[in-house]
């Protein structure tokens, strides 16, 4: 799950249904940029403390994350960490420190629940979970992502694939 979902949980706002991008696209430009435009321009201004975007301001409020999370030289994150830093790098180290706690705690829950089963996970790479799953536990893909994607900030979207190889991976449509 994208950071932009975690930033819009931390500011207060319950987890919309459906892809943030297409819903900040859609809701706040309009339909005028593409996906991957939106996407670029929400992550771009979160990083950046210069960027200026009412219409991102109103989704994403820094002041309010600044304002709940920063102190003199010191952020401390959603999870209690506390990281020296100036106010200018304060949300993007509050992003990434917040974001990489949570998706380990997701990956821990995935742990338990894969626990006495042949399905495990072998390695994650950045926001990827990787699962070596045996073929007679598919029936369990399902749950696998209900556990991974309900986290204390509501229901996060997640993509999953599947394949033989890494190579090989195709986006799955579980809802069908």
């Amino acid at each position: 799950f994208p950071v932009t979902i975690l930033a819009y949980a931390l500011c207060g706002n319950k987890q919309p249904d459906g892809d943030v991008y297409e819903i900040l696209n859609n809701e706040y430009y309009n339909g005028e940029l593409t996906r991957a435009e939106a996407k670029k321009k929400a992550i771009v201004w979160l990083y950046d403390e210069e960027q200026k975007d009412m219409r991102l301001e109103a989704v994403f409020n820094k002041k309010y994350l600044l304002d709940k999370h920063y102190n003199v030289d010191e952020v401390t994150t959603a999870y209690g960490r506390v990281i020296k830093v100036d106010e200018r790098k304060a949300i993007p180290y509050l992003l990434q420190s917040s974001f990489i706690d949570l998706f380990h705690r997701q990956v821990l829950k995935v742990h338990k629940f894969l626990e006495h089963r042949n399905t495990f996970i072998p390695f994650m790479i950045h926001d990827c979970l990787y699962l070596d799953m045996c073929a007679s536990e598919k029936h369990l893909i399902k749950d696998i992502v209900d556990v991974f994607s309900n986290t204390q900030y509501g229901k996060f979207n997640v993509k999953v694939k599947a394949g033989k190889k890494l190579s090989d991976m195709k986006e799955l449509n579980l809802n069908g």
